[in-house]
C-alpha cells in the first residue's frame, strides 16, 4: 500500500535497503504533489515536460529521467 492513508498519514512498503526506503518515500511525496495540483516538481532535464522519476541509479536514491534513463540528481 502506497500513500493511500485517509488521515495525512503516509503507508510505504517495507524494506530493508536505506536507498529504496528513500526513494519510496520520494515517490510517494511526488504523487502528493501531484495529487494537490503540482505537476512539475522536481523538474526533469531542460526541455522535457514530464516529471523525473525516483530510482536506484548504481546503488544511489536517485532523480532519475524516465526519457533517457539519466541520473538528474540525488535525492535528498
Amino acid at each position: 500500500m502506497r500513500g493511500q492513508a485517509g488521515d495525512g498519514a503516509l503507508s510505504l512498503p517495507v524494506t530493508s535497503d536505506l536507498e529504496q526506503a528513500v526513494v519510496e518515500l520520494a515517490d510517494t511525496l511526488q504523487e502528493k504533489e501531484f495529487d494537490e495540483g503540482d505537476t512539475t516538481w522536481p523538474d526533469c532535464t531542460a526541455g522535457h515536460t514530464h516529471p523525473p522519476t525516483a530510482a536506484v541509479v548504481d546503488g544511489v536514491a536517485c532523480w532519475q529521467c524516465p526519457r533517457s534513463q539519466a541520473a538528474l540528481s540525488r535525492i535528498g
